[in-house]
């Protein structure tokens, strides 16, 4: 049935090489594909009890010289019973990965186009490999022909004939192994055209098989000669039997050993696994196949047939489901884009449900895979869905049509190429518009945003629509900058805008944290859900000339590279009755929004009370709204010598308010971090922005004038300087404290128990709050629960907290410097009886510590 009309042998022989033989056949009515081929090959003019294993190799894939010491040694087994070698004539097939050696030379290093398919290789195959149902793709394979010969060799009727006949060898009981080891390589497909027909091709065979399997359900619609393909209906037979625990022997002489056990002439033959009972050796249907009873039981097994359905399930029907799935992914963006031009609709989404979910199986696939292959096997879903919906309709058409045979990948450049061109630049033009129209009126694009419960949102149409588009666009973009190149004449890497490596995936990676931030920053949970514990007002009015202005009343010191800012975007948000003093002059930077440094920065003191105050709300002397102001000035406690004066100062001349001295009601926040962990961030950020305290630091010119590209100036030499710095200042004079006589930065800037001491010297202890950054980062809605009690505010829980993304330790994050382990031992010990201070400082005074953790754990090591 392969080769009716007959084959045309060519054979190449020579005495100091193996024999070639190439084979042809002449076409008849029906080729059945590749099948065809091979089955020709192998039985038809090679069947012979002489060859009983074969190796497959495409025509660009060169083994390497251990290919079948590799592969050959799954077909054997050692037996326990008598320590010896034997077949192991349960395993059918060995599949080693496709590994090619042009990748990067067409496609580029990153594999735009994910042909390398790591994830699939190096995890989902090797997962397979446990249960013994390893997916065949057609080279780099080892097959024993009593296996092919158990399922009728090849599976007709479909244009890819790889995946189905494996699954019919494993179905029947046969275990396919995996070689995981790169023992073949061949050469990847270099330009986008080639690409996408073989992608095609892949997809048409695996959707032609999926209908071929649900003949049953679908013989109405089925032309004859596809549901009755040679050899299938006897297949189905040998299946059921086997399924039935009953399989039928397989005709093939290898297997029917003939010897007794324990042959005087080899002892090392395959009859040793015979039983020792001559009587047990009755001609019965595999009495002398050796694996016979083990692939029975592993056919007619519940649970091995339940794994064998979910793999060759997912293999048989993702194309037309993804298929589906980026039809629907693409209407739904271009419906919601095309919304800019209409009416806005608003959409009510369920967001809980699609954040966890994306949460779990990112996490899944970043964690199972290789970064940069998992990103692209994510990407894959959209770069081949056009290609998936051409397979649909022409497998769907050989199936179900009487068509006259034509080549399977014809007008590929007008039917795979050009459409997700067209695609990608259609929702590109709508999404930059949309964009655009957006940006240009923020207030009204999000307006309508709302929520009155943790699981639902109400959303625009056009906001989602951005979303939507841009995950299109981001996953469109290499098949469409390689087809770009391709057009023009260049290798597919030409138009490569990202550098290669992980970044694209390690934000993958930490998109269900920023899905879950979006989701809770859209909840407006109501009123009844604050918890307010307001019991006396902390607002200060100043009544200038022109105005009456707040004050700030509520001051968060500090420290520097403390999460000062991540604080400041939280208690903005979730403590309403907060005003930051964000009313900036003209050619102010919004910088001042935060730290205003009004106390510690002599020229911006110099501007008075009326310039400071005019940051502010304004508010009435008679009648109080619960309104406070706040500075977040984050260096007010490393330059509290001078600062702390001046607060008690000012504040003791403004007029008491309602009834209270102004200072009196003075707050004080104080977040620390652990003092090393900060002083590296310090070093970090100061370097890159020229403002490192380098006293004590001997540079050349060059580095001191341009301290970010100086490269013999690293943390660890640094570090030690400011060390060295430390100790000459206490021989100097031992009596001083090191902060602020011998610096108020770097180093210095660390010595908390002195800085908290001098605001000590003007205020009272209960006006200060300690706020541990490891708190904040570990459970920032109960600290900044916590924090707003004891400052008399509400807080609304509306939202994730910035904290959520916060890490403690900066020692790999920014720049490429990092902290010796014997420098970080040296820090700690220079801070250690310092850190003793300040916990003996809150201990014997009235200090508010936020009890989030204990206060022994405030620094966690």
């Amino acid at each position: 049935e392969a080769a009716p009309q007959g084959s045309r042998v060519v054979e190449f022989k020579h005495e100091s090489l193996p024999t070639v033989r190439q084979i042809g056949r002449r076409r008849a009515k029906e080729s059945h594909f590749k099948g065809g081929n091979l089955n020709n090959a192998i039985f038809n003019v090679l069947d012979s009890e002489q060859f009983q294993y074969y190796a497959f190799l495409d025509c660009d894939m060169a083994p390497t010289p251990d290919f079948l010491q590799l592969s050959m040694s799954q077909f054997f087994k050692l037996d326990a019973a008598t320590n010896k070698w034997i077949p192991n004539w349960e395993v059918g097939m060995t599949q080693a990965p496709q590994c090619f050696n042009n990748l990067a030379e067409t496609n580029g290093d990153d594999d735009p186009l994910f042909q390398q398919t790591d994830v699939y290789w190096r995890r989902t195959m090797a997962h397979l490999d446990h249960w013994g149902l390893v997916h065949y793709y057609g080279t780099n394979v080892v097959m024993f022909k009593p296996a092919l010969e158990d399922i009728l060799g090849w599976q007709y009727g479909v244009l890819s004939e790889d995946t189905p006949t494996g699954a019919n060898l494993t179905s029947m009981g046969w275990k396919a192994l995996y070689i995981d080891q790169e023992i073949a390589t061949g050469m990847v497909k270099d330009t986008v055209v080639d690409t996408l027909s073989q992608r095609k091709r892949w997809a048409i065979g695996n959707i032609m098989w999926g209908l071929l399997k649900s003949r049953n359900y679908l013989r109405c619609l089925l032309t004859n000669d596809f549901a009755n393909p040679p050899f299938y209906d006897e297949y189905l037979e040998r299946e059921t039997a086997a399924m039935a625990g009953e399989s039928m022997p397989i005709p093939n002489k290898c297997l029917a050993l003939a010897g007794a056990r324990m042959s005087g002439n080899d002892d090392f033959s395959p009859e040793d696994a015979l039983p020792q009972e001559e009587s047990l050796l009755a001609e019965s249907p595999g009495s002398r196949d050796v694996g016979y009873e083990l692939r029975n039981k592993r056919a007619s097994s519940g649970w091995n047939r339940f794994m064998w359905g979910w793999s060759y399930w997912h293999v048989t029907w993702s194309n037309p489901i993804n298929g589906y799935w980026f039809v629907a992914y693409v209407a739904a963006a271009m419906y919601m884009l095309l919304e800019t031009f209409f009416a806005k609709d608003i959409v009510e989404l369920n967001v809980l449900y699609p954040a966890i979910h994306f949460a779990v199986t990112t996490t899944i696939l970043f964690v199972i895979g290789p970064q940069s292959t998992m990103w692209r096997g994510c990407q894959d879903r959209f770069a081949f869905a056009w290609v998936r919906l051409m397979a649909i309709f022409d497998s769907c058409e050989k199936a179900m049509k009487e068509v006259k045979a034509a080549p399977w990948n014809s007008s590929a450049y007008m039917e795979l190429m050009a459409p997700p061109i067209v695609i990608f630049l259609s929702v590109l033009g709508l999404w930059s518009y949309s964009f655009a129209n957006c940006a240009l009126d923020y207030q009204t694009c999000v307006e309508d945003v709302s929520s009155d419960s943790y699981v639902s949102a109400k959303i625009p149409t056009q906001v989602m629509g951005l979303f939507l588009g841009a995950v299109i666009l981001v996953s469109m973009f290499p098949l469409f900058r390689c087809s770009m190149s391709n057009i023009m004449g260049y290798p597919m890497y030409k138009f490569r805008v990202l550098p290669g490596g992980a970044t694209i995936p390690y934000f993958l990676a930490v998109a269900p944290v920023l899905i879950l931030g979006s989701m809770y920053m859209l909840m407006v949970v109501s009123d009844s859900a604050s918890t307010s514990t307001t019991s006396y007002s902390s607002q200060i009015c100043v009544v200038s000339e022109s105005s009456q202005n707040l004050a700030p009343s509520v001051f968060v010191l500090g420290c520097s590279k403390c999460a000062t800012t991540s604080l400041y975007q939280d208690m903005t948000t979730h403590m309403p009755q907060i005003d930051a003093g964000t009313h900036l002059g003209s050619n102010e930077s919004s910088v001042m929004e935060k730290d205003k440094h009004f106390f510690d920065e002599e020229d911006v003191y110099s501007q008075g009370w009326s310039w400071y105050t005019s940051r502010y709300s304004n508010c009435s002397t008679d009648e109080d709204d619960g309104t406070v102001g706040a500075d977040f000035t984050e260096t007010y406690l490393e330059s509290g010598a001078m600062t702390a004066r001046k607060m008690k100062a000012d504040y003791a001349q403004v007029a008491p308010s309602h009834g209270e001295e102004a200072y009196l009601k003075l707050k004080f926040v104080v977040m620390l971090r652990d003092p090393v962990d900060r002083l590296f961030s310090y070093y970090q950020s100061a370097k890159a922005d020229n403002t490192l305290d380098i006293e004590g630091c001997d540079l050349s010119t060059k580095c001191e004038e341009d301290l970010s590209s100086c490269t013999t100036l690293t943390f660890d030499s640094w570090a030690y300087d400011q060390v060295e710095r430390a100790s000459a200042c206490e021989k100097a004079d031992s009596s001083a404290d090191l902060w602020p006589s011998c610096g108020d930065t770097g180093l210095f800037g660390g010595l908390y128990s002195q800085q908290i001491e001098e605001y000590l010297t003007f205020f009272n202890a209960s006006q200060i709050a300690v706020v541990p950054m490891e708190a904040y980062t570990s459970d920032a809605p109960q600290l900044l629960d916590n924090l707003a009690s004891w400052l008399g505010l509400d807080f609304v829980r509306d939202g994730m907290t910035v904290a959520a993304d916060l890490s403690t330790s900066e020692e790999t994050s920014a720049g490429s410097d990092e902290m010796a382990s014997s420098t970080r031992s040296m820090l700690g010990s220079f801070y250690e009886p310092y850190v003793k201070d300040l916990y003996d400082v809150i201990s014997r005074t009235d200090i508010t510590f936020i009890d989030i953790i204990s206060l022994q754990d405030i620094f966690r090591r």
